[in-house]
C-alpha cells in the first residue's frame, strides 16, 4: 500500500527497498523508526510503499487515479450549475497535479 510519508508512523514495515541518494537503502521488512521518517522526509521522499497493516488510516494513503476521479465524479453527481462545474474541474486538476507529482517524484530516485 501507497502511503504520505508526511503522515507516516513509526511501526510500519516497508514493502520495498528504498534507495538514497548515496546509494545506500533502506531494505525492505525494516520497521520504520522516527529516525527513518525523519530523514526520508528531510531527502525531499514524499510516498513510501509499505506492508498492508490495519494500523494505517484512510487519509494516509495515496488512491489510485481511477479511485479519486470516481470518488470526485460521485460526489458532485446531479449538481450542473457552472459553479459546481468548476469546482469540480479545480479539484480534479490540484489532485492529479499532486498525484503526477508523487510519480515523477517516484521515477526520479535512481535505483541501482
Amino acid at each position: 500500500m501507497k502511503i504520505l510519508l508526511r503522515f507516516a508512523r513509526p511501526g510500519y514495515r516497508l514493502a520495498q527497498d528504498v534507495y538514497l541518494e548515496d546509494g545506500e537503502f533502506i531494505q525492505a521488512g525494516t520497521h520504520l523508526e522516527r529516525h527513518h521518517l525523519d530523514g526520508l522526509l528531510t531527502l525531499g521522499r514524499k510516498t513510501l510503499e509499505i506492508e498492508p497493516s490495519s494500523q494505517v488510516r484512510p487519509w494516509e494513503l495515496v488512491p489510485s487515479l481511477t479511485e479519486y476521479m470516481t470518488s470526485i465524479q460521485n460526489r458532485f453527481q446531479g449538481r450542473s450549475l457552472p459553479a459546481d462545474v468548476l469546482m469540480r474541474c479545480a479539484v480534479e486538476d490540484v489532485y492529479t497535479r499532486f498525484l503526477f507529482d508523487l510519480e515523477t517524484e517516484e521515477t526520479s530516485v535512481e535505483q541501482p
